[in-house]
């Protein structure tokens, strides 16, 4: 059994590596950036396909992630630290933003390649990541057969919920962890040794250093939901509050990159928290209007939107 899976494992990193290789060396770019090849965009009013389209309506993997991830590939390969961008707006530091993570390992990683292939090569590790994660939660963590673990793996890395993300890496990357936590929290549990905690611990601190607070979130909203289950099976609250302390002890690790945003908050993201651009932001947010907006992404997929009523209509919504 354990050299089946040794096996399996090592199959899948060899054809994502690969995969990486080739599509690195065939020129292919499969990144945002391709949308987004300068600082302006000039489209021929009498050839309207002379620039691709964008595929989002959020301008976002290009105008902020892409550049983002293409600074932190610049800065290391010069030998210095992602502490200051002065190519974005008048200068700011990433450190305070509470989306950018730029000191996850897998965006240092992308360092280690050209910068042509940077973030081809980024898309492509979190896909990979994301992928043997999940075969392993499936496989070892619930004893699935190895092709029911290879059809999860697919179907996980192929859902829109994480293909919609994927130019998104600030997105992205906290996904690809939620398989590997659940994997970490099932053995911790299980072998209750602790060694388990510590892994589990660890890959918390990488969660919280991976980007978005909002995919965060998400991503512990689930991992919180497989603990509920391993709690039932168990017949105790161990699995609970397994994850409450090795939580607890990752955002200690990750103290270091948590505290600047929160030091600075003050200061950051105004438009979300004084004005209706981000009116789910404000601390006040009325509850009917929340229930509202629940309602309308239950009961009417054309209306899904949590922002202020008045700025959604005047906005078209």
């Amino acid at each position: 059994m354990a050299m089946r899976t040794r096996t399996h494992v090592i199959q899948i990193v060899v054809v994502s590596t690969a995969l990486v290789v080739a599509i690195s060396l065939a020129g292919i770019d499969v990144s945002a950036i391709r949308y987004f090849r300068s600082d302006t965009i000039v489209r021929d009013a009498w050839d309207p396909s002379s620039i691709p389209s964008p595929p989002y309506f959020d301008p976002a993997p290009w105008a902020i992630w892409s550049s983002s991830d293409l600074f932190v590939h610049d800065v290391l390969r010069a030998g210095a630290l992602p502490l200051w961008d002065r190519l974005q707006g008048g200068g700011y530091s990433p450190v305070v933003v509470v989306q950018n993570g730029v000191f996850h390992p897998l965006r240092w990683a992308v360092a280690l390649v050209p910068r042509d292939q940077a973030l081809s090569t980024l898309v492509l590790l979190i896909i990979a990541f994301s992928f043997l994660g999940m075969w392993l939660v499936l496989r070892c963590g619930y004893d699935t057969s190895v092709a029911a673990a290879y059809t999860g793996a697919v179907f996980y890395t192929l859902s829109g919920a994480f293909l919609s993300f994927l130019h998104f890496s600030g997105a992205s990357i906290p996904l690809l962890h939620l398989p590997w936590l659940a994997f970490a929290l099932i053995c911790a549990q299980r072998s209750r040794k602790l060694t388990g905690g510590v892994i589990l611990a660890a890959g918390m601190a990488l969660l919280f250093l991976s980007g978005h607070p909002l995919l965060i979130i998400a991503v512990l909203v689930a991992l919180s939901g497989v603990a509920c289950g391993e709690a039932w099976d168990a017949g105790s609250s161990r699995p609970l509050a397994l994850l409450f302390v090795c939580g607890a002890a990752g955002a200690l690790l990750a103290a270091f990159a948590i505290l600047p945003p929160l030091a600075a908050l003050d200061d950051l993201w105004s438009y979300k928290t004084g004005s209706h651009f981000g009116s789910v932001y404000a601390p006040f947010y009325p509850w009917s209007e929340w229930f509202r907006a629940v309602g309308a992404i239950v009961a009417d997929p054309g209306r899904q939107y949590f922002d202020d009523t008045r700025f959604a209509v005047s906005a078209g919504a």
